[in-house]
């Protein structure tokens, strides 16, 4: 028989082990849903991450009995076969207080990281390619566009008298060439694997090279997210930066500089930035 004060190790641990998780999975998902809203900008298919979050928190709790479980039955080969009551609610009181703060903590660094990763910002350039706000509307030009229900068979343009088909699957833009060689690819990361479609456009912006390769990336509507990259004549990327469209149409096209150079043209909502050749 257990004294008054002494619970059983098979039943204490399981159960201090189910509300840990549990309350420890409530605190990370919930804090980090509430810190998109304070922080952030929410995807409109947020809501259906707080209709799956009382089955995550139940996998928790599940989680919490199987490793209560397996204490347990290490408490009981240790020749532990109950807990002080005392201890037990003071051991109970840290933890779940400590992992609930430690993973609200944790929830909200991830978001945050999240919301800095997602903000308008260029991901990686060369140096090569000078950016400025002008007021020039640009002059809409033929662009190759390749839909989502196309990305895997792509479709075909000339660039630089190279007839090449552009086409994307859910992580890399690409294009190749009669003898399938990749002329380019890029491998986009790992959160932004959901191109909805590409636009693409050749641009003179040397008088003394072949044309660049100027690329529109779409992403999911509700990301509000949409891609420039820009490759060299030789299909090297040298430049590629993130948008915030908020469902608008970016347009893209060009303007002459000179008889022999154009600029690049981008037009989201009232912005308009010019990319030429440094």
């Amino acid at each position: 028989m257990f004294e008054d004060d002494e619970y059983s190790t098979l039943i204490a641990l399981p159960l201090i082990c189910a509300i840990v998780f549990g309350l420890a999975t409530a605190s990370f998902l919930y804090t980090s849903y509430y810190a998109e809203f304070l922080i952030g900008s929410p995807s409109s298919t947020s809501c259906l991450a707080l209709m799956v979050m009382p089955f995550l928190v139940i996998i928790g709790v599940v989680a919490g009995v199987v490793i209560g479980i397996i204490l347990a039955f290490v408490f009981l080969l240790c020749g532990q076969l109950t807990i002080d009551g005392n201890k037990l609610i003071r051991l109970s009181l840290i933890f779940v207080i400590g992992f609930s703060l430690l993973t609200g903590i944790a929830g909200f660094l991830v978001t945050k990281n999240n919301v800095e990763f997602n903000k308008p910002r260029i991901i990686y350039s060369n140096e090569s390619i000078a950016k400025k706000d002008v007021n020039s509307e640009p002059v809409v030009s033929d662009t190759t566009t390749v839909f989502s229900e196309q990305r895997d068979k792509g479709r075909s343009l000339v660039w630089n008298d190279l007839r090449i088909m552009l086409r994307f699957t859910e992580d890399t833009i690409c294009a190749v060439d009669k003898g399938h060689n990749f002329v380019i690819q890029t491998l986009l990361d790992e959160k932004f694997h959901y191109i909805r479609q590409l636009q693409a456009m050749e641009i003179r912006l040397s008088p003394n090279e072949k044309k660049y390769l100027a690329v529109i990336a779409e992403l999911r509507a509700t990301s509000h997210h949409t891609m420039l990259l820009i490759y060299s004549p030789s299909g090297s990327l040298i430049y590629h930066e993130m948008f915030n469209n908020f469902g608008r149409e970016i347009i893209i096209g060009i303007n002459k500089l000179n008889s022999q150079t154009e600029a690049l043209i981008i037009k989201n909502k009232d912005e308009i930035f010019s990319y030429s050749k440094r």
